[in-house]
């Protein structure tokens, strides 16, 4: 009998299994169906503020929750809607903060047939102002700031935005506006303290303590403190000078030549332009040398196509990557850190000896890689670097030439853009220096001068107006050439 009925339920279950009928063990049943929520940890929403869930249902389809907040006077249910997502009912269940500040409900939901489940407890939060800007920043005195400030919370919750300190930083404008729902305001304040004071920047929301979001300091710009020119060559074509002057340009660095000789096409127009309106002039050699004495040959033919015109800034030495590109090719010299060194040494001193102030041009990579400046700390630096932050400024340049595509009415198209931290025309003349008469400076710009270490002098080997034995008429030798972008500089 027995070995009939184990026979028995063994055929039973063969035959259930063939006809995908599950065989439960006595204790065993199919799992229930439950809600899955998206968001199962505790948080803050602020006050009128809204939250989303999203609740899959996890079984069969067309069982409908209930969704509930546990106290709709912190939460007031505002939006259920459904959805069918991947083979389940998904619900989207929204819900606004409406209670008190610290007030909180708990959001459950219920499957017919099952208990209640809560899902995670939402607290009403503060309402409180936004700020776009939050770290501490300086801006230069007489300059302006706006901020935006947005009112996270009820609208019509008007602030108090004030600068600590009036008298560093004075409140210019307050607008309001409302974006996304929320109230916001931009608030601009302009720096008049002195250069160095500082003032925070608060908030206060009604009911609340104030909150602060930044401090400003006050500082003075390198633009304001010194001397906007440009520096041109024939590239720049016929130049207004005139229309020039009257932008409000403070002087001109021209390019008087090139390599042997080369004389820049406008050169002779741009020098006596300027010396006519009264515009300071400095002049620069684009150098093809190779070695020292053909640095200093090029000074030479510098000085002589000067001498006869006013020159109230320094005369630069302009040696970049065409140069060493000009040795290679034409001479067969590797122009290392040690040659172009001498090189400029070699140029420099040559100007001196001829009673002129003299500079050294150069950039970011130039002064890594082409020169050693350590030895070149006795020259002056005209620094080429495109940016107007003064703290990437080259310690110790007193010329920076910032910008490279800059405009100024009377020069078709785009030109360098200078800035002078030194008033070159009266440290030039009280150094007795460049030939210049006892007259007045010609700058007009009232700032104080940067101090600066009095350039060297040194006498003269033989007067600027005599010429050198060099040949000084004129026109290129054979191997001597310019490139269109001879100009350029590398700037990093």
């Amino acid at each position: 009998m027995y070995k009939k009925l184990l026979s028995l339920f063994l055929t039973v279950a063969v035959l259930l299994g063939v006809l995908g009928i599950p065989a439960f063990a006595a204790d065993e049943r199919p799992a229930e169906p439950y809600v899955k929520s998206d968001t199962t940890i505790d948080f803050t929403v602020v006050e009128s503020k809204t939250y989303a869930f999203r609740f899959e249902v996890v079984g069969p389809r067309g069982l409908e929750p209930h969704i509930v907040a546990g106290n709709g006077n912190v939460l007031r249910t505002e939006n259920v809607t459904k959805a069918v997502e991947n083979g389940h009912d998904v619900y989207y269940f929204k819900v606004r903060a409406i209670g008190t500040p610290g007030e909180a409900s708990a959001i459950y939901t219920t499957l017919p047939g099952q208990q209640a489940v809560k899902h995670c407890t939402i607290t009403v939060g503060a309402p409180y102002v936004k700020s776009d800007t939050t770290v501490d920043f300086t801006v230069d005195k007489g300059h302006t700031y706006a901020f935006r400030f947005e009112i996270v919370g009820p609208q019509g919750l008007e602030p108090s935005i004030a600068a600590g300190n009036g008298n560093v930083l004075r409140t210019e404008n307050v607008t309001k506006t409302v974006e996304n729902g929320n109230d916001v305001y931009y608030f601009r304040v302009r720096a008049v303290g002195d250069p160095g004071e500082a003032s925070a920047i608060y908030t206060t929301l009604p009911g609340q303590a104030s909150v602060k979001h930044c401090t400003i300091m006050v500082t003075i710009s390198i633009f304001d403190t010194g001397y906007t020119g440009i520096d041109v060559s024939h590239h720049q074509g016929k130049i207004d000078w005139e229309a020039v002057k009257a932008s409000g340009i403070g002087f001109a660095i021209l390019r008087a030549g090139y390599g042997k000789n080369n004389i820049d096409a406008y050169f002779t127009y741009n020098i006596s332009e300027c010396n006519r309106l009264g515009i300071p002039v400095g002049v620069y050699w684009f150098s093809y040398a190779w070695d020292e004495e053909s640095a200093a040959e090029e000074a030479r033919y510098c000085m002589n196509a000067i001498a006869p015109y006013k020159v109230e800034l320094p005369v630069s030495c302009d040696i970049e990557g065409a140069t060493v590109t000009y040795a290679q090719n034409y001479h067969d010299v590797t122009i290392d850190k040690e040659l172009a060194t001498k090189m400029v040494q070699a140029f420099c001193s040559t100007v001196e000896d001829a009673g002129y102030y003299a500079i050294n041009y150069t950039n970011l990579s130039n002064t890594r890689n082409l020169f050693d400046m350590e030895a070149l700390k006795d020259y002056d630096i005209w620094y080429a670097r495109y940016t107007t932050n003064a703290s990437l400024l080259y310690s110790g340049a007193h010329l920076w030439q910032y910008d490279n595509s800059g405009t100024v009415p009377g020069i078709s198209g785009s030109v360098d853009m200078d800035l002078a931290l030194l008033d070159y025309p009266t440290v030039i003349r009280n150094a007795g220096l460049n030939h210049l008469t006892d007259e007045a400076p010609t700058f007009e710009v009232d700032c104080d001068p940067v101090t600066a270490p009095a350039p060297r002098v040194r006498a003269a080997k033989y007067p600027a107006e005599e010429s050198p034995d060099e040949e000084t008429t004129g026109g290129a030798e054979p191997g001597y050439f310019e490139l269109s972008d001879a100009q350029t500089a590398d700037a990093a």
